[in-house]
Order: C-alpha cells, then structure tokens, then sequence
C-alpha cells in the first residue's frame, strides 16, 4: 500500500510484542504510560509530571523544596548532592531553559530535571 512508517496501539505489553513482530514500526501503550505518570505523581507529591527514558532513567517537572527558595542553581548543589540536573526552570508560565547556575530559584517555581529514578526520588524526599 506504500505506507512508510506503521503506528499501533495496544493495550498490552503481550499486544505490543506481536504488533512489533508482524511489521509495525512503532507501538504505543497509553494507557500503560498514563499509570507510569499517575504513579510518580501518587508516591512523590512534589512531581507534577514525568516522561520515563528508559533504563532507569527520567524527566521529571517538580515543585522546588522550600530549603532551597533563594538559592542559585549552583549553592543547591543539585547535580553534586543528587545528581540530578536543572534542564529548564518555570516561573509564572515562562520557561528558562538550560539556567544558569547563578539563576535564583523562587517559591513558586517548578524545575525540570533530568537523572536516575533513584535520583529523582531522593531529591523528592527533600523537604
């Protein structure tokens, strides 16, 4: 039929294997992937969304801790103490990507970061 790229989705990992195997290109789970999501939000609190990358490793848009309102990026010590890294800083619907690491983090800021689950989470339990 001269379609280039086949797109499915299916509602289980089982599904997802056979679609893979008769020629799909690429298969989609949402249902699975919305429970990931709801799941990080349920046990951490402080993230509001997360895209899962594989091997342990994700995105997160968290709400900063209050110990660390009016410290720059780099007094957090948030990759060093955590290792995490800052991708983007949000501040009144503006988003600052790659900040700098004198950038003055405030109370209703969120921050987009990027490390291992582990990571992500012990830097979620910071109160």
């Amino acid at each position: 039929m001269g379609v280039k790229r086949v797109v499915c989705k299916a509602v289980s990992e089982r599904q997802q294997q056979i679609l893979l195997k008769i020629g799909a290109d690429q298969v989609v789970l949402p249902e699975h992937e919305a429970g990931d999501r709801l799941a990080w939000r349920l046990a951490e609190p402080r993230v509001l969304d997360h895209l899962e990358l594989g091997s342990g490793f994700s995105v997160a848009e968290i709400r900063v801790p209050e110990v660390l309102v009016g410290q720059t990026l780099m007094q957090s010590g948030l990759r060093r103490r955590y290792g995490i890294n800052v991708l983007a800083v949000k501040r009144n619907g503006r988003m600052i990507v790659t900040p700098p690491a004198d950038h003055v983090l405030a109370r209703d800021d969120m921050i987009l970061v990027i490390g291992s689950d582990a990571s992500i989470s012990g830097f979620c339990a910071l109160s």
